[in-house]
């Protein structure tokens, strides 16, 4: 609902390399259905609930989500992809810039 290609860039991070094709290509497959559920579903809603409606459901389901990336995406920044793979398979969180 708003995130563009981040999905893709998190994905060939977050995967080691023995997976990371299938892994990939399940993840775009997974982006792709529910840009087709929103696509579809969009003109039912429409004529259901009103145009504040539809974006009012499309604000909260960007507030979710932009929440739980906030939480629980850890920062990857300028990190190698062998260091990036090593630290999500070890679950460990980043240390705080502050």
């Amino acid at each position: 609902m708003g995130f563009g290609v981040i999905p893709n860039i998190l994905c060939a991070e977050i995967f080691p390399t023995c997976v990371r094709g299938l892994c990939i290509a399940i993840c775009a497959l997974t982006y792709w259905i529910g840009d087709i559920i929103i696509t579809y579903s969009f003109p039912v809603m429409l004529s259901c609930i009103g145009f504040a409606g539809v974006f009012g459901i499309y604000v909260v389901g960007c507030i979710i989500s932009w929440t739980f990336v906030y939480l629980k995406v850890p920062e990857t920044k300028g990190m190698p992809l062998e260091v990036i793979s090593e630290f999500f398979a070890a679950g460990v969180k980043p240390a705080s810039d502050n």
